[in-house]
C-alpha cells in the first residue's frame, strides 16, 4: 500500500534550514558551527534548491570540514540522503525511508570504530528498522516518522538528545508541520 502523504522537495527544504538552525543552536554540540556554515553555500545558490540540492549542500560542507574530526562522517550520511532524493518532485514514505537507509549504508562503510561513528550507526540502525517496520505494515508517512522518532536513543537528559537523535527528530518534525 502507498502512502498518500508527501511534501513538495521544495517545500521540505525546510526540514534542511531547520536541522541548521537546531543544530546551530546547540553550544554544547561540536558540529553547531560545521552545520551554520551550510547556510552561506545555501544562500550562494543563484536558484533555490529541492530537497536533494539542500542535504547535499549540507553534506558537502560537513565533508570538507575537519573541525570537528566527525563532520565528514555526518556529512557523508548527508549526500547519502541527497543522493536517494535527488530529483524527486516530493517526499513521501518511501522515498524517504530509501534516504534513511542509504544514509545508513554510508555510515556502514566506515571503517571508523570512534564513540561518534558507533552512536550514528546504532541510532540510524534502530531509527531505519522502526521507520521500515511501520511503513511495512502500512503506516502513513507521519506515523513512520513517529515510530523513527521513539527509536532513537534518547541520552543525557540534561544536554538534550545526542546529535543522531536530534538530527532525526528536527527532521521528522519538520516534515510532519508540513504534513499538517
Amino acid at each position: 500500500m502507498t502512502s498518500k502523504q508527501s511534501v513538495p522537495s521544495t517545500q521540505a527544504v525546510d526540514m534542511v534550514q531547520r536541522l541548521i538552525d537546531d543544530v546551530a543552536a546547540q553550544p554544547e554540540l561540536a558540529l553547531g558551527q560545521a552545520f551554520s556554515l551550510t547556510r552561506e553555500r545555501l544562500a550562494a545558490r543563484t536558484t533555490p534548491p529541492d530537497v536533494g540540492g539542500a542535504l547535499e549542500d549540507l553534506g558537502l560542507t560537513l565533508t570538507e570540514s575537519t573541525d570537528p574530526l566527525e563532520a565528514p562522517l555526518y556529512g557523508n550520511v548527508f549526500l547519502a540522503m541527497a543522493g536517494a532524493l535527488q530529483g524527486a518532485d516530493r517526499v513521501d514514505r518511501e522515498n524517504f525511508g530509501e534516504a534513511l537507509t542509504a544514509g545508513l549504508d554510508s555510515v556502514q562503510t566506515v571503517g571508523d570504530t570512534s564513540p561518534a561513528r558507533r552512536q550514528l550507526t546504532d541510532t540510524l540502525i534502530a531509527a531505519r528498522n522502526a521507520y521500515r517496520d511501520a511503513a511495512q505494515s502500512g503506516q502513513p508517512f507521519s506515523a513512520c516518522l513517529d515510530r523513527m522518532v521513539a527509536a532513537c536513543p534518547a541520552g543525557r537528559e540534561s544536554a538534550g538528545p545526542p546529535l543522531p537523535a536530534l538530527t532525526l527528530q528536527t527532521m521528522a518534525r519538520s516534515i510532519q508541520a508540513a504534513l499538517s
